[in-house]
């Protein structure tokens, strides 16, 4: 449950960029914002997964390839969002 609320948390605050260099000029435009997948959206060119949010990938499938659960995962976390201000704070990083 405590992860429903660190994404809503997350998802209902306004959307903005930041940058840990405040020698890099702010665009007055906003990135783009996309959702890849059940648990990762795109903000222009960086990628970003969601903490404490594992949900099934694009090609993953179930029930021995009967069933594709990805598609639905992506539609999930759109229907969630469904246009509301997002933000993004890192908690955690990850190498490529």
């Amino acid at each position: 449950m405590w992860r429903f609320a660190i994404l809503a948390l997350v998802l209902a605050s306004a959307a903005h960029a930041e940058t840990d260099d405040d020698t890099v000029p702010r665009s007055s435009a906003k990135p783009r914002f996309q959702v890849v997948d059940g648990d990762t959206v795109k903000f222009g060119p960086q990628l970003v997964r969601l903490f404490g949010i594992d949900a099934p990938e694009k090609g993953q499938t179930c029930d021995d390839g009967q069933w594709h659960p990805g598609p639905l995962a992506k539609k999930a976390l759109e229907d969630f969002i469904a246009g509301r201000p997002v933000i993004c704070k890192q908690v955690d990083y990850e190498p490529l």
